[in-house]
């Protein structure tokens, strides 16, 4: 005796994942091509030799909070039966912008279903207090007002560039537009003035002492009162040259 049993089979196809799965921050200079290195599996059996086969990659979307749509990054992958590897690329090496970028990069297998992570990549340096200072001198007949602006660096990628630096100018000179450009590369250290002195940078380890040594370039030997004000920085990005 034979008996024929008709059975119906649906087959699902699970989605790929990705590691790792969570949202991701990234903190750069913008002088580095390879950001992070992805990797995802396709829904196979665990037990499967091929789980790293028919997937590929691709970045959803990318933009900066004050840059809109950008087009500064993109993915570099390669496959084995295991397992597939991405790596995330700065696409503008040594010419990013500095903002807080915010880049969606999908995984998706041969059927279509995908898996995702959105990573931050801050190409800007992390800032302490920022603090403008204002005194006016009269010594030479007519009261005359003088500003500079203090701005404490706590977190780059090269430690040395943090400290703070004083800024000779006000705030509204140095802010023009959404980000600030601190500049390293021509700032005086201790016991120094720049040169030219209007919008020139000074460098030092302490707070006290480079509002000293601004005062002291701008008006030498002023013993007066020196006011304090913190503006509002929200919205801006600082980076460093």
């Amino acid at each position: 005796m034979t008996s024929i049993v008709d059975k119906i089979l649906s087959l699902t196809n699970d989605a790929p994942t990705m590691t790792p799965n969570q949202t991701l921050n990234i903190d750069t200079d913008g002088s580095t091509a390879n950001l992070t290195t992805l990797t995802s599996v396709n829904g196979a059996s665990t037990n499967s030799p091929n789980k790293g086969k028919d997937i590929s990659w691709f970045i959803q979307s990318q933009s900066g909070a004050n840059s809109g749509t950008v087009n500064y990054f993109r993915v570099s992958f390669s496959n084995t039966d295991s397992l597939s590897t991405c790596i995330l690329q700065n696409n503008n090496v040594g010419n990013l912008p500095a903002d807080i970028y915010t880049v969606v990069v999908k995984t998706e297998d041969a059927g279509g279903l995908t898996d995702s992570i959105t990573i931050t990549i801050n190409n800007s340096v992390e800032i302490g207090t920022v603090t403008e200072y204002t005194f006016t001198d009269s010594s030479g007949g007519l009261p005359q007002e003088y500003n500079f602006v203090v701005i404490e660096v706590t977190g780059a990628s090269d430690p040395s560039l943090e400290g703070y630096y004083a800024y000779i100018g006000t705030w509204s000179m140095l802010s023009f537009g959404f980000t600030v450009e601190i500049d390293n590369t021509n700032s005086v250290g201790q016991g120094s003035c720049p040169s030219p002195l209007n919008g020139g940078w000074i460098l030092g380890s302490n707070n006290n002492v480079v509002v000293s040594q601004a005062t002291d370039c701008l008006v030498p030997g002023f013993s007066g009162l020196v006011t304090s004000d913190n503006p509002d920085t929200r919205g801006y990005v600082f980076t460093i040259v």
